[in-house]
């Protein structure tokens, strides 16, 4: 199969750009966050005998999952696989959109330059090749937001191979995002289960809220909390005066590190503030995903509680305090709209 990236679907009708550049140099990067590796065995001449994406081979060796071969062309199957996304519409929604930057920023490289692997593997488990066997990059997403593509490794790969590998692109890019991931062991698991035959979505959702979703990201929808138009307010109290910072952000075009980023509120400085009882309203403008940040300034001595609370209109959406004897606390909260 080529490597011509074409609309269909579901990713038609929701936009996403599915063009690929090809390259026309060799770049392998320096600083940069790895991307979806293959299990390849090669012949005496070097000749690629096998390859399969190391997500589905350590799916099927280590947690004996069946992943079926499938007639389809990777892109129906990559839209088979958004449609089993359909448990968690908000999750579908960022994740199409992550596929979407993904497919806009691939470089492929010249066939017979190669990549030297990542080093994010993690160490959940050891990681098992085929005996004559090794693990090459098949992708490598560099620090400028370029993925890397080996040509010959992915035109070898099979359409489950393929559609794997951009599932890892996608799903990591948002493990990266959300939870600062370090490694690709949850992606890898998740790509497993979703190319297994058994994708439930009790499983799916499982693996998303635990790999991609920290528990400061809240996703909340407008309608039910009356619609747009409203305040987002943050009241503090602080009892020590010791000094503080405020930070309000909205994401206009859902975040994955791609949105535009507007301040309706900073403090001059860092830990400028020191006012005892502080409240700031800030327009939801439309405003995709909120961010709140607070970082008070501890006395060493300090032990009074400094409390926050942020609201959407009457509606509170987190609240709680910092112990000054926990002297690098501090509070964020993402909230995540549509």
């Amino acid at each position: 199969m080529g490597t011509n990236m074409k609309s269909v679907g579901i990713l038609g009708l929701l936009g996403i750009a599915l063009s690929a550049t090809t390259a026309t140099a060799a770049s392998t990067g320096g600083d940069s966050s790895g991307g979806g590796i293959g299990v390849v065995c090669r012949g005496n001449d070097n000749r690629i005998e096998s390859i399969e994406m190391l997500d589905t081979y350590e799916s099927r060796i280590r947690r004996h999952l069946e992943i079926p071969s499938s007639d389809l062309n990777y892109e129906l199957l990559l839209e088979e696989k958004i449609q089993l996304l359909s448990f968690d519409t908000f999750f579908q929604r960022d994740f199409i959109k992550a596929l979407g930057y993904v497919r806009e920023h691939i470089e492929f490289l010249p066939p017979g330059v190669s990549i030297a692997p990542g080093i994010d593997l993690g160490n959940e488990f050891g990681v098992v090749v085929p005996d004559g066997c090794e693990l090459e990059a098949v992708g490598f997403y560099e620090a400028t937001g370029t993925l890397l593509i080996s040509r010959s490794l992915f035109d070898s790969l099979d359409s489950v191979g393929k559609a794997a590998f951009f599932v890892h692109e996608a799903f990591y890019k948002m493990e990266r995002h959300f939870s600062n991931a370090k490694n690709s062991a949850s992606t890898r698991r998740f790509v497993g289960q979703i190319f297994s035959t058994e994708p439930g979505p009790a499983k799916l959702q499982a693996l998303v809220q635990d790999a991609v979703y920290p528990q400061s990201y809240k996703r909340l929808n407008i309608a039910e909390l009356g619609g747009r138009g409203k305040k987002f307010l943050i009241d503090i109290k602080n009892p020590t005066g010791n000094p503080f910072s405020v930070t309000f952000q909205c994401e206009k075009f859902a975040s994955l590190g791609y949105g535009e980023f507007e301040y309706g509120y900073q403090s001059p400085e860092n830990d400028s503030l020191n006012e005892k009882s502080f409240s700031y309203e800030f327009e939801e403008n439309n405003c995709e995903v909120f961010n709140v940040f607070v970082s008070p300034q501890w006395g060493r001595d300090d032990r009074r509680s400094f409390t926050y609370r942020v609201r959407y209109g009457s509606t509170v959406l987190g609240s709680g305090r910092l112990d000054g004897s926990e002297y690098s606390s501090s509070f964020s909260l993402q909230i995540a709209l549509y």
